[in-house]
């Protein structure tokens, strides 16, 4: 899966209404200055996570966008690992979604948390081939 930068490191494992799963190689070029994964590539991790759980709710392409997203770094995400980003809607309306990400280790331990809230922007869409 190409995307936002991280290039073939994601890979969609698992998808259904409101959820999805991704599993994600920590590649080095992403790292901070001592070999662990910067924090503001987690959160564009969790952001494009957000972004496909949200497309499964809706029933035609439309315009979508994250209004705000919140991070909880709880440990070090060291690269060169592969990790397991876990994405749930949690809320849904008509128009809008919260939806909760958790990024873990292959032991399980979570190594951050985010929570976004989405909604349906008008915009001229069209799906590019």
């Amino acid at each position: 899966m190409k995307t936002a930068g991280f290039s073939d490191s994601i890979e969609l494992t698992h998808a259904e209404q409101g959820r999805v799963t991704l599993s994600w190689h920590a590649e080095a070029p992403l790292n901070s200055y001592d070999g662990i994964v910067h924090g503001g590539m987690q959160t564009a991790l969790a952001d494009i996570a957000q972004g496909h759980a949200f497309s499964t709710l809706i029933d035609a392409p439309c315009g979508f966008s994250t209004v705000d997203l919140t991070s909880r770094y709880l440990r070090p995400m060291p690269s060169g690992q592969s990790y397991e980003v876990d994405t749930t809607v949690l809320e849904k309306t008509r128009r809008t979604a919260i939806i909760e990400t958790v990024i873990r280790r292959s032991d399980g331990k979570t190594v951050s948390r985010f929570v976004g809230n989405w909604q349906v922007v008008q915009r001229d869409f069209q799906l590019k081939n």
